[in-house]
């Protein structure tokens, strides 16, 4: 019996809903990340659900459609009641990926139910560098955060001493998608009161900064205009006459 497929991709996720030709719904099933974009190393996590028990059967795959090797094909089964958390790794490499699942009758794991590819972006972070000095002549204790273009950066925030005299450096990750341009970032702290013993403490101390495009499809057009030109190269050279050099002349 033949069946319509109709897919919904989501902000961080995508779900199938499969329809027999005579309007009965005969499969939905659903994947959701926890976010859309991740640093490089860094783990994301896919919840997987049904409205009936299957078995799956999950793979991160790269903008070629290819299988991330680093992360490993992983199965098992799902039930209404029993939705299932599958932790990623997200490769080394930042790109775009997809993380694709295939969902099983459990009756008969040869028989392919639904499959459902959720797209997540892997980012290189951005490390933002701040130098903190004590000019007081007391050891102090402060909470700081780093404020990017005006906004404070959730997670950033941090617990620094820093001796009568001392500096330290703190740093931050910060990890955000389709980003570039001339930006800037300064060091807040929760305590006002430290902005005056400690130098490199608010806006006054802002620091900007340029980001690339994080957008990573140029580079794939980039590579598949490079391998058309060296599959053209090739067939030119296995089609160019070879002239016969160092034969001897015919005598006279």
């Amino acid at each position: 019996m033949p069946v319509l497929a109709i897919a919904v991709m989501l902000m961080a996720g995508g779900f199938l809903v499969l329809a027999s030709d005579d309007g009965t719904d005969a499969a939905i099933t659903n994947v959701a990340g926890d976010r859309t974009y991740v640093e490089t190393g860094k783990n994301v996590i896919f919840t997987l659900s049904g409205d009936a028990a299957y078995k799956y059967e999950a793979m991160l795959i790269d903008s070629s459609g290819n299988r991330v090797t680093s992360v490993s094909t992983v199965t098992g089964t799902i039930s209404p009641s029993s939705p299932t958390d599958r932790t990623v790794k997200a490769p080394a490499a930042a790109g775009d990926y997809r993380y694709h699942v295939k969902f099983f009758s459990v009756e008969d794991n040869s028989v392919l139910v639904s499959e459902v590819k959720v797209p997540i972006k892997v980012v290189d972070p951005i490390i933002l560098k701040a130098t903190l000095k004590n000019t007081g002549a007391v050891s102090v204790t402060t909470n700081v955060f780093f404020v990017v273009d005006g906004q404070r950066m959730e997670g950033s925030d941090s617990a620094v001493t820093i001796p009568a005299g001392g500096s330290k450096e703190i740093t931050y990750n910060f990890v955000v998608s389709d980003f570039s341009g001339s930006h800037s970032f300064y060091v807040g702290s929760d305590d006002t009161g430290m902005i005056g013993p400690i130098e490199g403490l608010g806006p006054s101390y802002a620091v900007s900064f340029h980001a690339q495009d994080t957008n990573y499809d140029w580079l794939n057009y980039l590579m598949v205009i490079v391998v058309i030109i060296l599959i053209l190269l090739l067939i030119y050279v296995y089609r160019k006459p070879i002239k016969n050099y160092g034969k001897p002349k015919g005598r006279r």
